[in-house]
């Protein structure tokens, strides 16, 4: 938790007499040439001249020196926690000068961490490393200074006691914030209810809030209004284990929430409550509707058209996380209205689950949104009239990926003769381009063609997928040809493409299935 003890006396005493001129720093430790640097801000040369080093002797040690030298001038040299806790134990009076530093909220405390973390990451299902003493002792030395908390505390392989200590240390960290916390995170945590509440009650000013793990009971709805009211600032809030998506029940109690979530992690979530999503779509600030992993039917649209969150989205189908785990299905006459009921609406995804009804499902689109500036796709049944049809429109970017079913090489010449192709400036072709055993009917020179037919493009994906089985002479073929590759970066670049990661002007991979 701290250096050494030969570390800290050699730290305490070069940075005395470094201090007071009578060290020489080229010889001494890192800390004690920091120090130097130090005597002539606190003492001028001019007036050390004059101080006999009797003087100095009789001061004896750092303790003697003011407080608030410390804590408003020697912070400011220390730029890790590690270098606080070791003047923390140079000396009896330096032992809460840490604590005073961070809660003054001294601009001169660089070192001092105001993001803490304790636990796994969130992709692993362990135990929390962290032993309950442990975070205790970070609360009473950082927990001042903190305003962004990652707690994660499962039982998993851990004893119950053990688990129950970790919790109330948690509760105690949270505690000595003294509701400075912006962002609580106890996603995955097996906080209590009544836990949960107290910590959201001890931290007023959050904006951000994740709690609690799927493992435990469903939280009431009356304990999630209690916190809403303890914090008035919150912005973004994800509280597993509720029947209800937060769209119908607890959003609308939430004027500042920016994304109106309609899904509650279930695999495709269906909506029910028409009625409480337009209260809240009325009553909230939001700018973004979440239909990730949800069932999303005409009427939850409709319920939106015409309020002031519908006024507001400029995105919509994105499925974010969800996209991942769960498929996201909306139906064509939900998009259609969305497009016509929304003025704002520059966005469009069309998510994996969902399928329109064709090319003319895209010249209807066309009509409803004329706005449309960028359009997703990963509809499988997609065809190449289809692409046709969508790149009759001002795209300023296009994204198709995963159309295994009918990828051909003519999905390009859908891009190629369209409207779209004076204005696309990015293209993304994610997995469009294999057929039965992976064999390409898109190729490189295929790409060029595409690059060469849109003047404004700047950046292209282009992402492969190859079996694996072929041997080694067999599998170059599916590596696009080195003149033709270079030949499409320095068109890209040419136009104001950046060459460099991660904003690569053109990004190729493959991946062996």
């Amino acid at each position: 938790f701290v250096g050494a003890p030969h570390d800290i006396q050699s730290f305490a005493l070069a940075g005395f007499w470094a201090a007071f001129g009578t060290l020489d720093v080229t010889s001494s430790t890192p800390s004690a040439a920091m120090l130097a640097s130090l005597r002539n801000l606190l003492w001028p040369k001019q007036r050390r001249r004059t101080v006999e080093l009797s003087i100095a002797q009789k001061l004896g040690s750092l303790s003697l020196l003011p407080e608030d030298v410390f804590t408003t001038r020697v912070a400011c040299y220390f730029h890790s926690r590690a270098e606080y806790l070791s003047l923390r134990v140079a000396s009896k009076a330096m032992l809460g000068l840490t604590q005073r530093a961070i809660a003054s909220g001294s601009s001169c405390c660089r070192g001092v961490p105001t993001v803490c973390e304790f636990g796994p990451p969130p992709s692993t299902y362990h135990e929390t490393l962290d032993p309950a003493r442990h975070i205790a002792a970070m609360a009473r030395v950082f927990g001042a200074g903190c305003r962004i908390l990652h707690g994660r505390v499962r039982r998993a392989g851990d004893s119950e006691i053990r688990t129950k200590e970790k919790l109330a240390a948690l509760e105690y960290f949270v505690a000595s914030t003294n509701g400075g916390l912006t962002t609580l995170d106890l996603n995955h945590s097996e906080v209590s209810e009544e836990m949960f509440l107290r910590m959201c009650r001890a931290s007023p000013k959050l904006t951000s809030l994740q709690g609690r793990s799927y493992l435990l009971p469903e939280m009431r709805e009356s304990t999630i209004l209690a916190i809403i009211e303890a914090c008035p600032d919150l912005e973004v809030v994800e509280i597993a284990n509720i029947s209800h998506s937060p769209a119908e029940t607890w959003a609308r109690h939430i004027p500042r929430l920016k994304t109106i979530k309609c899904g509650t992690g279930k695999y495709l979530y269906r909506p029910r409550f028409i009625d409480n999503i337009r209260a809240t779509a009325l009553a909230t600030r939001a700018s973004q509707l979440d239909v990730g992993g949800c069932y999303i039917t005409r009427e939850v649209i409709d319920a939106v058209v015409g309020t002031p969150l519908g006024d507001r989205i400029e995105t919509l189908g994105e499925a974010g996380e969800a996209r991942d785990w769960y498929e996201t299905k909306i139906f064509p006459e939900a998009l259609l209205a969305a497009a016509r009921g929304f003025p704002r609406l520059t966005e469009l995804h069309i998510p994996q689950g969902s399928t329109m009804d064709g090319p003319q499902f895209y010249e209807q689109l066309k009509r409803a949104a004329p706005q449309l500036r960028s359009l997703h796709i990963w509809d499988c049944s997609t065809t190449a009239a289809c692409v046709a049809a969508a790149c009759d429109m001002r795209l300023e970017r296009l994204h198709l990926d995963r159309l295994y079913d009918h990828g051909d090489r003519h999905i390009l010449d859908g891009i190629i003769n369209s409207e779209a192709s004076q204005t696309l400036e990015a293209l993304d072709l994610r997995f469009i381009s294999e057929e039965v055993g992976f064999e390409l009917v898109v190729r490189a020179a295929d790409v060029l063609r595409v690059v060469r037919a849109c003047p404004r493009l700047k950046r292209l994906s282009w992402w492969v997928v190859d079996d694996g089985e072929y041997d080694e002479a067999d599998r170059r073929v599916l590596d696009p040809d080195h003149e033709t590759y270079q030949a499409i970066r320095e068109l890209l670049v040419s136009r104001g493409g950046i060459d460099d990661w991660p904003d690569s002007a053109f990004d190729y991979k493959r991946w062996c299935h």
